[in-house]
């Protein structure tokens, strides 16, 4: 019998090289579900979603003995958010969550997920298609005494973080509008902040009875720069709402310092963001 020689048929040898490039699922790696490196992935797709933003935001630093509320980023053409805990290679629990929501609680108790350090947070984005971007980050659990979860108690919203230090750093006051800094607080995140104050809009930050209008300054000390009227009365609360709640308070009794306290300088163009 003549030996078959595939390289004497072109034809099958392009079939072949096509379902070989068939495999590599739109540049994903089929199985890639599995941790790798300790700094965490992007997966790139030509699905319109870009991958290169995907951002599991928080909590990235320890995991409680007890419920968390895990935050991300939204990402354009999602319809899925899925949450992997690994320990080694194995997933222990998964949680997931339909687009738009940028956040869920898990529990990460003991009882919930076992013991052992470090753990694995994985963040899956998936469209419509199947295809996903993923981030994740190796965490251990807090240390300290280990608390015991009820597994049968009804779960209960985390309380939001007051994302303000509950000052003003700078301020310039002129005929129209006063122009003031209020720092974020030591460890808020101000891509967190902006995601949720500009893009989401579920977080709002209002000064007084008049219009405020903020945005994100990403200084040396990360600030809100905020734009209210001139005709704002002193003592003015400063209240921060998540969803319609009250998350912060706290009272600006209108004193301007005179110097940043260790912000960045204003930029040359002091023209406040515009009043909604």
């Amino acid at each position: 019998m003549p030996k078959f020689r595939i390289f004497r048929h072109p034809i099958l040898l392009l079939v072949l090289l096509l379902t070989l490039q068939s495999c590599t699922c739109m540049g994903i790696e089929i199985g890639s579900y599995f941790p790798g490196s300790s700094q965490g992935s992007a997966q790139g797709l030509p699905s319109g979603m870009n991958c290169s933003t995907v951002n599991l935001s928080s909590p990235r630093d320890s995991l409680p003995n007890g419920p968390v509320t895990v935050y991300w980023k939204p990402l354009a053409g999602a319809v899925n958010y899925k949450i992997n805990i690994y320990s080694g290679n194995a997933i222990v629990k998964t949680w997931e969550a339909a687009s738009p929501a940028t956040n869920l609680q898990i529990d990460v108790s003991e009882a919930a997920i076992g013991g052992s350090n470090p753990f694995q947070l994985e963040l899956l984005v998936f469209d419509a298609n199947g295809n996903y971007c993923r981030d994740y980050v190796v965490i251990n659990r807090e240390g300290g005494p280990q608390a015991v979860v009820d597994a049968t108690a009804t779960p209960t919203a985390t309380p939001f973080p007051s994302i303000l230090a509950g000052n003003v750093s700078y301020c310039v006051p002129s005929r129209d509008y006063y122009y003031v800094n209020l720092p974020l607080s030591a460890g808020t995140d101000p891509d967190f902040v902006y995601n949720e104050l500009i893009v989401t809009k579920s977080l709002s930050v209002k000064i007084g009875a008049g219009i405020t209008s903020c945005v994100v300054n990403k200084g040396t000390i990360p600030v809100l720069t905020c734009t209210i009227p001139a005709t704002t009365t002193f003592p003015a609360e400063v209240l921060v709402q998540y969803n319609g709640a009250t998350v912060q308070t706290f009272s600006y009794d209108g004193y301007c310092p005179n110097e940043q306290e260790n912000n960045d300088p204003p930029k040359e163009d002091p023209t406040p963001p515009p009043l909604d």
